[in-house]
């Protein structure tokens, strides 16, 4: 119900994002993603000159829940805008800003623009020029539930960032979301970037929508190549169900309760044949940092796989 002409509003909103925005003299503004708890959670940008942010700093904390009274309303048309709505607010020096308490404590995923994955592929950190300046660049891979990948490329502190955490923990699956991210559709193709310093990236954050992300998943295999070589296969809810006939979630019960074997018996019956898979490599495998590969598909036909052998590789059997 926001509009440009008038200054006499009051808003109970969440900070959902905060940022220190351009630089000058008496200082930084500050910049912020708003979000109200009506309707569709609408979301707003809102700023505060610089020439008095320092008074309103200690009020405006990124996941405060507050009331803000008097404000401007102005177009917002910038191509950089990082909220659908074509309007921003701007503080006076006079706006008042106080706890709000009764503003719901979460605001709930569906109405976050999110993006929800498992990082399976990063490249290298790279310094580039972008926009006439010196910029570090990654570009990664995310994974959905439904084995989909998804490109993305992170820049300026945010590539560090990712770039240390999965350095940290290359032994797990990395599960991120991503919200406030800069959605792309080129010619077909989805693409996700970091907008500015607005973006948020939660690294395996405890809450329902990873948790269900994580319930079904995946299933980790443990494999051996019949000469030695061992490995541990990561196998997404599409791949699997195709060689389980079942979901991830079903072969994972089968391991539990009065299975004393602790082995699912929809794996049990797979013994003695053989397969063919497709997985992925990436630089951590490679510099053996990591010894799980993503299977890319898989195949049983025997003419494909006396073809692959005969040429080389390893077979891998159960």
């Amino acid at each position: 119900d926001l509009r440009p002409g008038s200054d006499n509003f009051v808003i109970k909103v969440n900070i959902l994002k905060i940022w220190d925005g351009f630089k000058g003299r008496g200082g930084c503004s500050l910049e912020m993603v708003l979000v109200d708890q009506e309707g569709d959670r609408i979301q707003i940008q809102a700023t505060v000159e610089r020439f008095f942010a320092k008074s309103f700093r200690k009020d405006l904390v990124e996941g405060r829940s507050v009331l803000i009274n008097t404000f401007k309303v102005v177009e917002y048309n910038s191509e950089y805008r990082t909220t659908q709505t074509p309007f921003m607010i701007v503080f006076y020096a006079t706006t008042t800003v106080s706890v709000c308490l009764d503003f719901p404590q979460e605001v709930p995923e569906k109405y976050m623009k999110n993006v929800v994955g498992q990082i399976v592929r990063v490249g290298h950190v790279e310094d580039v020029m972008a926009q006439g300046k010196r910029r570090s660049r990654l570009k990664i891979y995310l994974r959905d539930d439904s084995d989909l990948q998804l490109p993305c490329t992170l820049w300026a502190d945010y590539a560090k960032e990712v770039a240390d955490y999965v350095k940290r923990n290359c032994a797990s699956v990395v599960v991120v979301i991503i919200r406030l991210a800069c959605i792309k559709n080129y010619r077909g193709e989805m693409s996700v970037s970091n907008a500015f310093n607005t973006t948020q990236i939660l690294f395996d954050p405890v809450c329902p929508l990873v948790a269900k992300f994580r319930s079904h998943f995946f299933l980790l295999l443990n494999v051996d190549d019949g000469f030695g070589g061992t490995a541990v296969f990561v196998m997404f809810e599409k791949i699997a169900q195709k060689l389980f006939k079942k979901t991830t979630e079903e072969v994972f019960e089968e391991s539990v309760g009065n299975n004393s074997s602790g082995l699912p018996q929809s794996l049990r019956d797979l013994e003695g044949k053989e397969f063919l898979f497709k997985v992925v490599v990436t630089e951590d495998n490679v510099k053996k940092v990591k010894n799980s590969f993503s299977v890319d598909r898989f195949t049983s036909d025997d003419y494909m796989i006396q073809t692959f052998c005969s040429q080389v590789y390893s077979e891998v059997c159960f």
